[in-house]
């Protein structure tokens, strides 16, 4: 009898970010937003592992010295997904991640994502798709907002385009599930012009012909890429985990 496959989860993180430096050790709450996410990922459930992926000792002493789990993945990597992939290419030669696994990157910076996100984008593949992300109805605000990435489909739920731009469209959350080949391969894509354009190393993908599924969820969801970002993070931190008198 076939087991299910096991479901890893990798967040990639770095110290690099022009907009928000140092921005995972960054404090939400009493802990630093990498292991917010960390512990998001983790308390949902549904992953059989997860880990935070970095060439950062600092960040991995922030997820080593709470017991958490972190592996220093040094390299050239051009984006998140590449050191996904490096890191599943590593389990996979030690044999303790196998072709039939499902592989999810979960962006460090997303500190209020559930277990309907994690769920849906796992549903997806389990009914075949290569590549699955999310998406959920998108502000005003964040339609006009270059730092939240918007996405546009097609009648069956697979993505057309992502952009910076305030086209129509719905707001891109930066949750990506993968079948093993398919990750492994996505990691020799050459960057397209428009991925180049636009910053969005999806779009490299859909130049290459792969496509990407898109599962509609309703949440509140936010990522943190600026210091207003940060500041409402932790506002929404505060009032989530506000403790009323007894």
């Amino acid at each position: 009898m076939l087991q299910d496959p096991k479901i890893w989860g990798f967040i990639p993180a770095r110290l690099e970010s022009k907009r928000l430096p140092n921005k995972p050790l960054l404090p939400i709450g009493d802990a630093p937003l990498i292991w917010q996410t960390y512990l998001a990922a983790q308390n949902t459930g549904l992953l059989s592992s997860v880990m935070v992926v970095s060439d950062s000792e600092e960040i991995c002493d922030a997820l080593w010295s709470r017991r958490g789990q972190a592996l220093i993945m040094k390299g050239n990597f051009q984006s998140g997904t590449e050191r996904v992939a490096a890191a599943a290419a590593l389990f996979k030669k030690r044999g303790e991640l196998c072709d039939e696994d499902l592989v999810l990157n979960i962006q460090g910076d997303e500190p209020f994502l559930d277990e309907a996100a994690l769920s849906s984008v796992i549903a997806l593949l389990k009914q075949g798709a290569s590549i699955a992300t999310l998406s959920t109805p998108i502000s005003e605000q964040d339609l006009l907002n270059p730092s939240a990435v918007k996405v546009v489909c097609d009648r069956h739920q697979n993505a057309l385009y992502f952009s910076r731009a305030p086209i129509p469209g719905q707001l891109h959350i930066g949750i990506y599930g993968f079948r093993l080949q398919t990750l492994l391969q996505l990691a020799h894509c050459p960057k397209g012009p428009l991925a180049l354009r636009e910053n969005l190393e999806q779009l490299s993908w859909l130049y290459a012909g792969y496509k990407i599924a898109v599962a509609e969820v309703n949440g509140s969801y936010m990522s943190v890429n600026t210091p207003e970002d940060l500041q409402l993070a932790q506002i929404r931190w505060d009032q989530m985990h506000e403790r009323h008198p007894s």
